[in-house]
């Protein structure tokens, strides 16, 4: 069969089922945009935080406050974490934020 007969015979059926031809490519383009469009979301985001973090700085702890979940250094579960205002840090090269205070 030569290559402008199935030519002509794949537009013909392509012609034939117009809506049937029509929503599959439509689904295929959508579904194509719609994984490049998250990917590209994700990657972007991904770098948005990677910038955020490094302009805080380094050496750095971060806890936000509340109370333990575990027992560490003594300390029992549940310890309430004291505000950053009253803290000063034991590393010389760390800001800290949040720490868990001895019990009064």
């Amino acid at each position: 069969m030569p290559i402008f007969e199935i030519f002509r015979q794949t537009i013909s059926a392509l012609w034939d089922t117009k809506l049937r031809s029509f929503l599959t490519m439509f689904g295929i383009i959508w579904g194509i945009t719609s994984v490049i469009l998250l990917v590209g979301l994700g990657i972007g985001f991904g770098i948005d935080q990677r910038d955020h973090l490094s302009s805080i700085g380094t050496d750095i702890a971060i806890c936000f406050g509340g109370k333990t979940a575990m027992p560490s250094g003594g300390y029992a579960a549940g310890v309430i974490l004291r505000s950053p205002a009253t803290m000063r840090s034991p590393f010389s090269r760390t800001r800290l934020w949040s720490r868990t205070s001895r019990p009064n």
